[in-house]
């Protein structure tokens, strides 16, 4: 009969070009699947990251000017040959956290859940310079 294939496929799909620029979002969204809760009060910040089935080596915290980053190891929740695997969290979440003080934060992992506490910085009061 009719092949309408042809005719509904835009040109550009089989281009490699827009095939590698497709390729890089994929690899984007694959950084940033760490489900993650913050909340703020007069304290500070609470970051929550859900980590299921991960020990406290898979995972590192690095910091960097207001920026904290996770990573987490990627590591299989079944043994065996998977025929559809969506249980596996790893990648890296990064985010900044205005007026934190990322230089005291404290981290703990239980149940599967990292938080991060990040006490927000001190204000300094205005100061007036004098002009010599």
């Amino acid at each position: 009969m009719f092949n309408l294939t042809h005719r509904t496929t835009p040109r550009y799909y089989n281009d490699p070009f827009f095939r590698t620029f497709g390729q890089l979002f994929d690899e984007l969204q694959e950084y940033n699947n760490i489900p993650l809760n913050i909340s703020k009060s007069d304290e500070g910040y609470e970051c929550m990251f859900a980590l299921p089935g991960h020990v406290r080596d898979d995972i590192e915290i690095t910091t960097d000017d207001d920026y904290i980053s996770v990573t987490v190891k990627e590591r299989s929740l079944n043994e065996g040959q998977m025929v559809r695997d969506e249980f596996s969290y790893h990648g890296t979440r990064r985010i900044k956290l205005k007026g934190a003080d990322i230089t005291n934060s404290t981290a703990r992992y239980e149940s599967g859940i990292l938080t991060i506490s990040v006490p927000l910085s001190k204000k300094r009061p205005r100061e007036t310079i004098t002009i010599e």
